[in-house]
Formats: structure tokens, C-alpha cells, sequence
């Protein structure tokens, strides 16, 4: 018996081990791993411990630690009463800058020819993405159509690309509009339901920075 209780409290660290090492945690959002939501840590200064443990280790040696800008949904998983969306970094958030060189070469032909060029450097601004809201609720009669949401790129070099993606969530909440800077969601049938999407831009270099998630609430029950 004794062997049986080592081998499985050996099998428990080891399944615990295993999940760290994959980058889950066991924590759920939505039925969502919170590692889902926000970003790895890599190097750096960390966020203060949460108390909240993956394999042992607490998250704030898994994800990386927010420093301002646009947060994840929340995740109702709180440390000294302030949820995990303002202690770590969100998933896929990139802040870049970015220093590119312009040259430009003209010709002048009077007697004989001079040609001459120039060569500037510029530095491209830190890269981001926001919306113009987080939060939407409609509710009336299916075919039921949401208010927009607007997506704004900051920073980096245009013209920019935007696509829509979802998180999490029913996926009953179609999105009008995956490729365009606004869009809104629509639901059909009679449902009651909450999605979560955020939208990824990309410049002309190729970089891309990631918004905050909005919550879709769409309620056509009462129709």
C-alpha cells in the first residue's frame, strides 16, 4: 500500500510538472486555460506573487507582468482583491519600435551630371492596438445584430490589415465583418449568449499588435 500511495503521489507531481512544462495551469476561463489569455514570462521583472499555483509555481513565474495599455477579460480570479486582467500581461500584446532607413537618390542634368543621394533614419513609434469599446449587450429579435466596435491601430508603419479573431465563448456569435477595422456580431435562433473576440493588426513591415477583448452579449429569449 505504501508503494501504491509513493507511485501515485509520484504520478500527481508528474502530471503537474507536465502541464507547467506545456504551458497550461489548470485554470479555467470559459473553459479557457488561462494561458489562453495572457502572455509567458520570458525574462524581467515579474509581477508580485498571487498565491494562485501551477505544478508548484506560482503564475507570476508563468506569465509575463502588465505594464499599461489594454488588459485580457477578466478572469474573475482575484490576488489582494485586484483581478489576474490587471496583473498580467495579455496574450499575444506587442509593444515594438522599430528603426528603418530612407534613401533617395535624384539626378540633375545641366552641363555634364550630378547625382547625389541622401540618407535619413526615422524611428517608427511603439505599436498597439485599442478598441473603441470592451463591453456590448443587444437584445431584441433574431436575426439579432450588435453595435460596432472599432479597432484603431497606433504606431508602427500604414497602411494597416485588421482580422477579427475569437477566444472564447458561444460560438453562435458570428462576426459580420473578420477583415475590416469595424465590425459587429450577430446571432440567430433563440439563445441568451456571451463570446469574447479582439482583433490583430498588422502593419506594412509585417509587425503586428493585438487589442484588448470585448464581450459580446446577445439575448434574443425575450423576443
Amino acid at each position: 500500500m505504501k508503494d501504491l500511495l509513493k507511485y501515485l503521489a509520484i504520478a500527481v507531481v508528474a502530471f503537474f510538472i507536465a502541464a507547467w512544462a506545456s504551458g497550461t495551469t489548470g485554470y479555467q476561463v470559459n473553459g479557457y486555460d488561462l494561458s489562453t489569455y495572457f502572455a509567458p514570462y520570458s525574462s524581467g521583472s515579474k509581477a508580485s506573487a498571487t498565491g494562485y499555483k501551477s505544478g508548484g509555481t506560482d503564475l507570476n513565474q508563468i506569465f509575463a507582468p502588465y505594464t499599461g495599455g489594454s488588459k485580457t477579460a477578466a478572469t474573475n480570479y482575484l490576488a489582494s482583491s485586484v483581478d489576474l486582467n490587471a496583473i498580467f500581461a495579455p496574450n499575444g500584446s506587442s509593444s515594438s519600435t522599430t528603426t528603418s532607413t530612407i534613401t533617395s537618390t535624384s539626378t540633375t542634368s545641366t552641363i555634364g551630371s550630378t547625382s547625389t543621394s541622401t540618407s535619413t533614419t526615422s524611428t517608427i513609434g511603439a505599436f498597439s492596438a485599442s478598441l473603441s469599446t470592451d463591453s456590448i449587450y443587444d437584445s431584441g429579435s433574431p436575426p439579432l445584430y450588435s453595435d460596432a466596435d472599432t479597432c484603431t491601430a497606433s504606431g508602427g508603419v500604414a497602411p494597416y490589415t485588421y482580422h477579427w479573431y475569437y477566444i472564447s465563448g458561444s460560438v453562435r456569435i458570428t462576426c459580420s465583418n473578420a477583415t475590416n477595422d469595424i465590425t459587429n456580431w450577430y446571432l440567430t435562433g433563440i439563445h441568451n449568449d456571451t463570446a469574447y473576440w479582439y482583433c490583430q493588426v498588422t502593419d506594412s513591415l509585417g509587425s503586428t499588435a493585438n487589442s484588448e477583448s470585448v464581450q459580446i452579449h446577445l439575448d434574443t429569449t425575450g423576443a
